[in-house]
């Protein structure tokens, strides 16, 4: 089977920049026999350790790559840890 992905930003949505290219995509649709639709959550701008993230994003993970949805959390399972990151993976095979 092959799989169509697509990634694209909607229509008014604030999209930063990396190198003339989206830094991640707001939307990503794969599709092939059906279609699975990922979106990213939103939020405010003003977030002291957002730059961070996304930087470290960036070099793991290239330019406008998946989706991703930040929030705040007072802790995470651990006291040491600073960063939990999530992801949905299509093998096309």
């Amino acid at each position: 089977m092959v799989l169509k992905i697509e990634r694209f930003q909607p229509d008014g949505m604030n999209i930063r920049m990396s190198g003339g290219k989206p830094s991640y995509s707001h939307v990503v649709t794969v599709s092939g026999s059906g279609k699975i639709v990922y979106t990213a959550g939103q939020l405010a701008r003003d977030i002291d350790e957002f730059q961070k993230c996304g930087d470290i994003r960036l070099r793991y993970l290239g330019v406008a790559t998946p989706t991703s949805t930040t929030v705040g959390v007072t802790r995470l399972a651990g006291p040491d840890f600073m960063i939990e990151i999530e992801a949905v993976v299509i093998v096309n095979s």
